[in-house]
């Protein structure tokens, strides 16, 4: 008598009791006079129905009746996908045109394959861990070419990513989340003008904020991290010295098709550069600074 149960810590009310949450995992608890008796982690799919049963408690004092477990969250999950992206690049105070023009792309259709990673699911003892995942993923587009006059010119787009998410959820219809990773955004040239052009290798390490929110099937998302620069590839090579500062920005929404087995979705980044350089008179390559923005536009199932 007197039972209760917590969803995520919060209070939803006497036993026994239907309710209704976020898809995802949720720490269910029952808790009589202030003592939780039963604790347990349960996966939920987007409009799936969980039944969790517990065992009559006759005295609060004797061990905790043996837990009814709740099905294991995904190990893996693996989305494909075309990325669609933009590059625009233009500097500050720029000298010769020649060798430091602005530069605008048409968009690059990449191929980007992203997995989200848990093995530590497999052990019980890791249960508390599991709203963490490891993010791995990459995009590779083929080479196009970049006419200017009677000069032709390949570029090269590339990305990769490593990362650890963390998920909180707030309720049924929210969460929050950080993410920690390494990121890596190549676009190169190769051809008559690739001197003049803006060859890049960035390398970063991303710090990010990540806000959700659900309705039914469909969850949305909104991120934003600050891009520690690591290295920058030739262009900030082409200065005496070169200092950066990366903003990065992802927006996007996905629904749960097969009772959670499959799902779609899209979304929007970005990520933009602040650049501050200081020119060697004797060079060609003359500025003060430089705006590299990058966008793209990704769109999976998974």
């Amino acid at each position: 008598a007197g039972a209760r149960v917590l969803v995520d810590g919060e209070d939803r009310g006497a036993l026994p009791r239907r309710l209704e949450v976020a898809p995802g995992p949720h720490q269910v608890q029952v808790v009589v006079d202030g003592t939780a008796v039963w604790d347990e982690w349960v996966e939920l799919d987007s409009g799936a129905e969980h039944v969790v049963t517990v065992a009559p408690i006759v005295d609060t004092e004797a061990p905790a009746p043996e837990p009814v477990r709740g099905p294991r969250p995904p190990l893996a999950i693996v989305r494909v996908g075309p990325d669609i992206g933009w590059r625009a690049l233009a500097y500050d105070s720029g000298g010769d045109a020649m060798f430091t023009p602005s530069f605008s792309s048409k968009g690059l259709v990449a191929v980007r394959i992203e997995a989200e990673l848990a093995p530590w699911r497999l052990a019980p003892a890791a249960r508390p861990l599991w709203p963490l995942v490891l993010v791995v993923g990459g995009g590779f587009a083929p080479s196009d070419t970049v006419v200017a006059g009677t000069s032709e010119t390949d570029q090269f787009w590339r990305t990769t990513e490593v990362a650890l998410r963390y998920r909180v959820a707030l309720g049924r219809h929210a969460a929050i989340g950080a993410d920690v990773g390494w990121a890596r955004l190549l676009w190169q040239f190769r051809g008559d003008r690739e001197d003049a052009l803006p060859d890049s290798d960035y390398q970063t390490v991303r710090l990010g904020l990540r806000g959700e929110a659900t309705v039914g099937p469909v969850s949305g998302w909104l991120t934003i991290a600050n891009q520690v620069v690591a290295a920058g590839g030739a262009l900030p090579d082409r200065f005496r010295s070169a200092d950066a500062d990366g903003l990065g920005l992802r927006a996007g929404a996905l629904g749960r098709l097969w009772r959670g087995r499959l799902e779609a979705g899209v979304e929007y980044q970005l990520a933009r550069f602040s650049w501050t350089f200081d020119a060697d008179m004797a060079s060609s390559y003359q500025a003060t600074g430089a705006t590299d923005r990058f966008d793209s536009l990704r769109i999976w199932v998974g």
